[in-house]
């Protein structure tokens, strides 16, 4: 599998480093090694990360060739990869057990037609719209001429029905107390009212619903005093609805007392019964599928329902295909796409609308761009690793063709005129990191080659991290190498023990344990040994 993280700094971007310095001391740890110091200017550029996958370039849009009854192909016409227009014979069919189909739909269709007009018959596409329940009309938003279903998605309902005779205004508690009686004036009205619960600093006052509008702002008084305001509403509110039709009468008023059974609205164009409803549906279903069986028989086949590329032939010459089965696909439209694999543990890091780099393996001189449109939720484990598939829309040309494999880089996360330094001039103790800022006793002490200067990084690639506090453009920062002269190798942070090198078998030891990151990058992407997501 490849890996997963791929960190690259903008080319073209970044201010070169300027040396500042160079020079050689002679360590006083071990013999046979040296430390070198090079002091460089930090500066500024874009930095960005990135994820890769590996797919295969294949149509965005494709079509199954269906029909609604059952059907017996004779011959293919076409071949798969072969380009296809509209109305271009795929396949031969039986004509006797077509003619024998058509027959059977016609038949079917005159049944239907039959049961329509019975359904029809029976049907009353008026209604009286009654009361559920007793109660006071405090709301009536439909009026002569609506239609219902655009009162009911505006409203709600048609008309709300108070239950219990009452209304309900909120105000701050302050010593109110469940129970206490107070006075709701609304304009020149003054009705009682009772504190029916207190929550949260908040009293609900019920009163009257004999004459007080939704909405209405009505005072909350005890003994002359005035305790708060607020909009009234219904207690206890019921909502009358109804399934379809156009409103012909109103019946009610508001503030009128209302019984169960009350007629409250006059509804016509009443739309059809479950019933009829169906059968209907039934026989636009039978209609459609006689006027293709028609159409196979007039154009002595199977043709292409649009201009395409033959991707699939399911049915086999020869042999009956049933009703609703995928005779035929066909690769439509002209976008292409990539479906790559995401290791689980960058995954999170892609989103839908993050854009692409692509560089395929037959197209070596060409690169083409997409854009992350769908993001699989259920991931695919192979070998203890788990993957999730990412389909990318690819920008294409007509040298991409279907099949090609090649290598998507998707931009996850990207920073601009970052604050910049060398990864080997960070170090880390204790948690925090830092680096050498350069000053007089850099050439003088080489156990102190300059200020300790604590740094907060952000983004980081395989060279540079982004440094977000710490340290500004135009400061010069000193790396510390030590190399040991028999082997030539040359390691960041000061000196190496290399005395367990026997144990290891001869081989040399993973380095970035001695590494200023201490074998890790600053954003955590960084080259621990084993799995892992970055480079």
């Amino acid at each position: 599998m490849k890996k997963g993280w791929k960190i690259g700094i903008a080319l073209g971007v970044v201010t070169v480093l300027g040396v500042g310095g160079f020079f050689v001391l002679r360590s006083q740890g071990q013999a046979g090694s040296k430390t070198t110091y090079t002091t460089v200017q930090v500066t500024t550029g874009d930095l960005e990360k990135s994820v890769t996958g590996t797919g295969t370039v294949a149509m965005a849009d494709s079509l199954e060739i269906k029909e609604n009854f059952d059907i017996t192909i004779t011959a293919w016409k076409t071949s798969t990869g072969q380009s296809v227009n509209e109305g271009d014979l795929l396949a031969s069919v039986d004509i006797k057990s077509l003619s024998n189909t058509i027959t059977s739909l016609e038949s079917q269709l005159s049944s239907l037609d039959s049961q329509l007009t019975s359904a029809a018959d029976s049907y009353s596409t008026t209604k009286t719209v009654t009361s559920t329940v007793e109660g006071r009309v405090k709301q009536i938003f439909a009026e002569t001429g609506d239609h219902v279903s655009d009162v009911e998605e505006e409203n709600g309902a048609l008309i709300t029905i108070s239950l219990d005779g009452k209304m309900k205004v909120e105000i701050d508690a302050g010593d109110l107390a469940v129970g206490d009686s107070v006075k709701v004036a609304d304009g020149d009205d003054t009705y009682t009212g009772t504190v029916a619960s207190v929550a949260d600093g908040k009293a609900v006052i019920t009163f009257s619903d004999a004459a007080t509008a939704v909405d209405a702002e009505v005072s909350v008084t005890q003994d002359g005093e005035t305790l708060g305001s607020g909009k009234a509403a219904i207690h206890q509110p019921v909502s009358i609805t109804a399934q379809s039709g156009t409103v012909s009468k109103v019946y009610v008023s508001l503030n009128k007392k209302v019984y169960k059974g009350t007629s409250l609205l006059y509804l016509k164009n009443v739309s059809e019964s479950a019933e009829y409803t169906a059968l209907l549906e039934e026989r636009e279903e039978t209609y459609e599928a006689l006027q293709a069986a028609k159409k196979i028989l007039q154009n002595g086949g199977i043709t292409a329902p649009q201009a395409g590329i033959v991707s699939e032939m399911n049915a086999a010459a020869g042999q009956s295909a049933a009703a609703g089965t995928a005779l035929a696909s066909l690769y439509t439209g002209s976008e292409l796409e990539m479906v790559v694999q995401i290791d689980e543990l960058d995954i999170s890091s892609v989103e839908v609308g993050q854009e692409a780099s692509i560089a395929m393996d037959a197209l070596e001189d060409k690169a083409y761009t997409g854009e992350v449109t769908q993001i699989s939720q259920i991931g695919s484990t192979n070998s203890g690793v788990t993957t999730y598939s990412v389909t990318l829309r690819l920008t294409a040309d007509e040298e991409l063709k279907i099949g090609m494999n090649g290598t998507a880089t998707i931009v996850v996360e990207k920073v601009e005129d970052a604050v910049l330094v060398p990864l080997q001039a960070l170090q880390t103790s204790k948690g925090e990191q830092y680096v050498w800022k350069k000053d007089d006793t850099t050439d003088e002490d080489a156990g102190n080659p300059g200020t300790k200067t604590v740094v907060t990084t952000g983004l980081s690639d395989e060279t540079y991290a982004q440094v977000l506090s710490g340290l500004a453009e135009g400061d010069e920062i000193v790396i510390v190498r030590t190399a040991t002269e028999n082997t030539g190798e040359s390691f960041p942070g000061g000196m190496i023990d290399m005395s367990g090198m026997m144990d290891m078998g001869g081989q040399m030891p993973d380095i970035s344990q001695f590494s200023g990151m201490g074998g890790e990058r600053p954003d955590g992407g960084g080259s621990v040994p084993g799995r892992q997501g970055g480079n």
